[in-house]
């Protein structure tokens, strides 16, 4: 008899919590309602009727990686509807490099709040030793894989990551070797612009209502209607942008030159002279002004073998470095 009433017990008590906790709490149903066993809950007295003391948990579960520590340690448990907030320490000579929050990297923060906790979450604080870049702790790239310190295009890489023009890949690469695309071009001068002339675009006209691979809703939309309307960039004849497009180093120079031109900064007057490429031949006639300035301005140069390669693709690693040494060229020619 006293194991059919405490049968009883446990099993109105386990219907009762199952009732009350919402479905996206119950992750862990060894500790619903805050209790370890139902047996638990049920002694502490509720029953049927709801009556008693049921505390539904979310629980955080986290993990360190590398020389550091996550405050408060250990798993974090949490009534519904609380902040949690934790903080990320890392040890001396070391720093943080990364936060994954259910499988997503939210960047270097200090610390990251659940708010309003509704569900059970996992969280890892990835912690490296100081890398030797000149900007130490504060690099940019130290999150990222594939951008070591010794690499030629770590601190082109470092200047376009603090400046907003690009962004990380997936699974926190800087992706040095992907082809630049059309889209990441487009974001990239727009964010610059932003930063260079004001913190609004200079132009919110709508141009690419025409485009039927552009959408409102894509992430690109802001970029290429701003790109389109300031005379850098234009679609096709199909009325497509094709924003998965690479872009060539041709069409690199060339956008960065009417860019330029838009700030009154391109060529004035006579400036015509021979590019000393044995490849010159390669270069369209409507990239060779653009071509020359950017040589001009050492935005570009050739390859070790001494070509230019115009027509070649162009990696985010070589978009980066172009796009660092015209940004120098902007901050001392707009001063």
């Amino acid at each position: 008899m006293r194991i059919l009433k405490s049968t009883i017990a446990m099993l109105a008590a386990l219907a009762l919590s199952l009732a009350i906790v919402p479905e996206a709490a119950m992750t862990d149903t060894s500790g619903v309602c805050g209790y370890p066993t139902a047996e638990a809950f049920a002694a502490d007295g509720a029953d049927a009727n709801g009556n008693g003391v049921c505390v539904v948990l979310a629980l955080v579960e986290t993990t360190v990686i590398g020389d550091g520590k996550i405050s408060p340690e250990g798993n974090v448990t949490s009534e519904l509807g609380e902040d949690v907030t934790l903080t990320f320490t890392p040890s001396q000579g070391h720093c943080l490099a990364e936060v994954i929050v259910d499988g997503k990297s939210v960047g270097r923060p200090a610390s990251y709040t659940f708010e309003k906790i509704d569900d059970s979450h996992k969280l890892t604080a990835r912690f490296i030793p100081v890398p030797g870049c000149s900007r130490g702790a504060d690099c940019p790239s130290i999150g990222l894989f594939g951008v070591p310190v010794e690499a030629w295009f770590h601190e082109a890489a470092d200047t376009v990551l603090e400046l907003g023009m690009m962004r990380p890949m997936e699974n926190a690469l800087f992706g040095q070797d992907v082809l630049l695309t059309r889209e990441m071009l487009v974001e990239a001068l727009y964010a610059l612009d932003r930063i260079t002339v004001t913190d609004e675009p200079r132009t919110t006209r709508s141009v690419i209502e025409h485009f039927d691979d552009i959408d409102e809703a894509d992430a690109c939309h802001d970029a290429v209607n701003w790109a389109v309307s300031a005379g850098i960039i234009t679609g096709y004849p199909d009325n497509t942008f094709r924003p998965a497009n690479s872009v060539t180093r041709e069409e690199l120079a060339v956008m960065l030159y009417r860019y330029a031109q838009t700030l009154d900064l391109g060529f004035k007057g006579l400036w015509m002279f021979r590019l000393d490429y044995p490849d010159i031949a390669d270069i369209s006639d409507w990239a060779y002004e653009a071509l020359c300035w950017c040589t001009m301005k050492n935005v570009c140069g050739g390859y070790p073998d001494g070509t230019l390669a115009p027509q070649g693709t162009a990696t985010r690693a070589e978009a980066a470095a172009m796009l660092e040494r015209f940004c120098g060229v902007l901050s001392a020619q707009l001063q």
